[in-house]
């Protein structure tokens, strides 16, 4: 960690005397790119975790194979699908910035229902549920935040602009799932050490789903952060070009293709 800082301290440095940096610093004072980003951060952070934890819990709970535990999330795909495509008309209705924030508490009650999965839960009536809640938030928050970060930027920064969402999304996801996937192991930890006697197979499994309760919960949090830091950074003025257009369906068509791949 001490070093992972130093070399970004390091990188700042370079880029903020370079000529032509590979980050042009002077991007960030722009509030809808900055907004954009540390919303999907920790937005993919929830997102990622939901994956992990739920995939887990449909094997060692639930007892599905790979091959089923896979095909149990292709309605998630479709829940993306139709919130991507609603968003792009509410858009249009209430603006870029309310779609954005709508979404992101959406997916956090849908992580907050698969808070509540039982030890004896099932797919349909437990999970799935959950699933399609937080599915359907996400894709209303994907193409709102996509749009905020690639707006009010030159054509000679919207490489850079892109390249910048796609890093928030990807380190999020993974400082996410580190920090989620450890508070859960240090919770059903504590769950089987107030045991008091070696547990048995039962008890071990209710220990586990104990931790994706506090997975899930958190990264709920994480999704409620994330929409309060839309709403906090990113004012109407900065996305007055989205709202009063209606030439983005290329553009959004694209996101949708995205997240559906």
């Amino acid at each position: 960690m001490a070093l992972a800082v130093a070399l970004l301290a390091g990188f700042v440095m370079l880029e903020a005397r370079l000529r032509h940096p590979l980050i042009r610093l002077g991007i960030f004072r722009m509030r809808s790119i900055t907004g954009a980003n540390a919303a999907m951060l920790l937005v993919a952070g929830g997102l990622f975790a939901m994956f992990f934890f739920a995939s887990i819990y449909v094997q060692e709970v639930l007892g599905y194979s790979a091959l089923r535990a896979g095909l149990a999330f292709l309605p998630v795909t479709l829940g993306i699908i139709a919130g991507a495509g609603l968003s792009q008309q509410l858009i249009r209705r209430v603006g870029v910035r309310a779609v954005g924030i709508t979404g992101m508490s959406i997916a956090a009650v849908g992580l907050v229902i698969l808070s509540r999965i039982p030890v004896a839960g099932t797919y349909l009536g437990d999970l799935l549920p959950g699933l399609m809640v937080m599915a359907f938030g996400m894709g209303l928050t994907f193409v709102p935040i996509t749009l905020i970060a690639t707006t009010n930027v030159g054509a000679e920064d919207a490489g850079l602009a892109s390249g910048l969402l796609n890093t928030s999304q990807q380190l999020g996801g993974a400082i996410g799932l580190a920090v989620l996937s450890t508070l859960a192991a240090n919770a059903t930890a504590n769950n089987l050490s107030a045991l008091g006697h070696v547990p048995t197979a039962a008890e071990g499994v209710s220990a586990l789903v104990s931790g994706f309760h506090v997975a899930f919960l958190v990264g709920a949090f994480l999704m409620l952060s994330g929409a309060a830091i839309l709403a906090a950074t990113v004012r109407r003025s900065d996305v007055a070009r989205i709202d009063n257009t209606n030439e983005n369906p290329a553009e959004q068509l694209a996101v949708v293709e995205s997240i559906a791949s």
